[in-house]
């Protein structure tokens, strides 16, 4: 299954869509089409950069043109790999002080912001004050009609791994052998 790509202006993408993005430190990526509040209620549109490096906001004009992807995803989350620990942006946490959900993300505050994928907004997360660190899970991204096709997936203090592009395997048709 190929999923459809239309090339549109992201103020004709709904918020929640996923969205291709191109070359960055991180390199490409998928998205998801979000806004920022910021602590003052200053709405900020732009795309939430699921990639290799730190999952963030990124702040994108609404004439901008991205690529749409037409596939409708769940967000899954691994109850069996809840724990305790120090939150990061990626995270996929629940609050046990204030009964927040969402997916932790870096952008335009200072700190994190807590993305609810029901509405596709992020707003400014403190677990200040706080009678302890919230519960982190692993979670993925899943093709919403065929679940065994993962979109993205992200665990909870994963370090993206740095391979020299000459280190990545190869993967050749049946004439590779002949060659060596």
């Amino acid at each position: 299954m190929i999923p459809g790509f239309r090339s549109r202006r992201l103020s004709e993408i709904e918020l929640g869509r996923l969205v291709l993005l191109g070359n960055s430190r991180d390199g490409a990526a998928i998205g998801i089409r979000a806004d920022a509040l910021s602590r003052a209620g200053d709405l900020t549109e732009g795309v939430v950069r699921l990639g290799a490096g730190q999952i963030r906001f990124e702040r994108y004009g609404l004439d901008q043109t991205l690529m749409a992807v037409e596939v409708d995803y769940v967000l899954e989350p691994d109850l069996a790999s809840a724990a305790v620990r120090a939150i990061e942006a990626g995270d996929l946490i629940v609050s046990p002080a204030n009964g927040a959900v969402g997916v932790l993300v870096a952008g335009p505050w200072q700190g994190l912001g807590l993305l609810d994928i029901a509405s596709a907004v992020a707003r400014p997360f403190t677990d200040a004050g706080t009678r302890g660190l919230p519960v982190s899970l692993a979670w993925q991204l899943v093709h919403s009609e065929e679940r065994r096709r993962i979109l993205f997936t992200r665990h909870p203090g994963e370090r993206p791994s740095e391979h020299p592009r000459d280190e990545l395997p190869r993967y050749t048709g049946a004439r590779a052998d002949e060659d060596d």
